[in-house]
């Protein structure tokens, strides 16, 4: 019977393939379940209990909306304004990435304030100014906490996890990216 004969160089460089085809595959399942993870903190919160980021942003819409309803019984409805608010709070029915949420909740926040200061040059009755000033204080309660939101920490602590080598140069690889949220931050 005649024995197998390997070629050492050839054998290495198998291994190696093998080595670097499998990290390369560890780490992309590893930078999806990052991504997940990340994305489930923040729609659901970091505790799952729906204090998320996503969920102050749709109060901060609903706010909006509700802001909009007022301003319509003392500006035009094709006031610029109302227009931009509108059309920031329409941004929000899409299906969107995180940062591109960030971008929309950024405009939403220009367009909100934009509207509170059009809403200060009118006679407001006293209810509805009322409402006006009780819809700016809950929307910027919603951007405070945003802002303290722990969905954050926990992208950066993630994000720190791909800082070293091997990781930092596999993650330049992946499609799965980590995304800041920092819309609605002043």
């Amino acid at each position: 019977m005649k024995k197998l004969q390997f070629n050492k160089p050839f054998a290495i460089i198998a291994a190696l393939l093998i080595v670097l085809c499998t990290s390369f595959i560890k780490s992309q399942i590893t930078f999806a379940s990052f991504s997940n993870k990340a994305y489930d903190v923040y729609t659901n919160g970091y505790h799952d209990d729906g204090l998320s980021i996503k969920n102050d942003s749709m109060k901060k819409v609903s706010y909006a909306k509700n802001l909009v309803s007022i301003a319509s019984k003392y500006l035009k409805d094709d006031n610029p304004s109302i227009l931009v608010l509108n059309q920031a709070i329409n941004s929000f029915d899409e299906n969107r990435s995180i940062s591109e949420e960030a971008h929309a909740s950024t405009l939403l926040d220009g367009a909100f304030n934009e509207l509170i200061a059009a809403l200060n040059n009118q006679e407001l009755t006293q209810k509805d100014s009322d409402y006006v000033l009780s819809f700016k204080a809950d929307y910027d309660g919603r951007n405070d906490m945003i802002k303290r939101d722990k969905y954050h920490e926990y992208v950066l602590s993630l994000m720190n996890e791909t800082t070293n080598f091997p990781a930092s140069f596999l993650y330049q690889f992946s499609h799965n990216k980590l995304e800041v949220f920092d819309g609605g931050i002043e």
